[in-house]
């Protein structure tokens, strides 16, 4: 069955909505943070990026998806002593549409498993 022109504008609307909504999710005080902060000695986000159709939304206002999250590892102390790179690692987001269509995330997990590729005992990935 094919949308409307409105539905489908009304679901662009929405998805525009979680997509600026996970964009600007606070990952330093989430609990997605402490797999990040193990990284390395000084851990920053450069940016979390969703692309438009990796979100599904369902009938009822549940949503999930996928994002990239880019950070920046440094190694050492502030000092210009340090090494420093560049990674990124997949993250899966769920939540819902409240009752005014505002976007709630309720869950977001960023899978690190690549960082320890070739590693024993590399840690559990997953969203619940």
């Amino acid at each position: 069955m094919e949308r409307s022109s409105s539905e489908q504008g009304k679901a662009d609307l929405q998805t525009q909505a979680i997509i600026n909504a996970i964009e600007e999710y606070d990952l330093v005080d989430s609990s997605a943070w402490s797999d990040l902060d193990v990284l390395s000695t000084h851990t920053s986000v450069d940016a979390l990026e969703v692309d438009p159709e990796g979100v599904i939304i369902e009938a009822n206002g549940d949503f999930r998806g996928i994002a990239n999250v880019y950070v920046l590892l440094k190694y050492g102390t502030n000092s210009d002593d340090g090494f420093e790179t560049s990674d990124s690692f997949i993250a899966h987001f769920r939540g819902h549409l409240d009752g005014e269509g505002n976007p709630v995330i309720e869950d977001l997990h960023v899978d690190t498993s690549s960082f320890y590729e070739g590693e024993e005992g590399k840690p559990e990935t997953g969203i619940n």
